[in-house]
C-alpha cells in the first residue's frame, strides 16, 4: 500500500487496507481468479492480514473460493514473475 502516491498519510488514516488484484494477461495464469490482499487491519477482532483467492463464475456472476490447484498455479506464476525481476 505504500506504492500509492501519498500513501504514508493514506495508510496511517485508514483502519483497513485491502488490495484487489486480477490478472488480465492469459499468458500469465488464469484470468478468472481474483486475489484479495488484506494488508492492514487496525482492529484485530475484525480480521487478519493475509490473502484470499476467489474464482469468478460467469454463469452465476458469483465469486467462490478458488480450489487448491488454482491457488497453487497462481502463486507459482507470481513467484516466477518476481524472480525474473530480481
Amino acid at each position: 500500500m505504500y506504492d500509492i502516491s501519498g500513501s504514508a498519510h493514506f495508510i496511517n488514516k485508514c483502519d483497513n487496507g485491502i488490495v484487489i488484484h486480477r490478472n488480465r494477461d492469459p499468458n500469465s495464469g488464469p484470468i478468472d481468479v481474483v486475489q484479495v490482499c488484506v494488508r492492514k487491519v487496525r482492529n484485530k477482532v475484525i480480521g487478519q492480514i493475509g490473502d484470499a483467492f476467489l474464482s469468478y463464475d460467469r454463469v452465476t456472476g458469483e465469486f467462490k473460493d478458488a480450489d487448491k490447484a488454482t491457488v497453487a498455479a497462481v502463486t507459482s506464476t507470481q513467484t516466477k514473475k518476481h524472480s525474473r525481476k530480481a
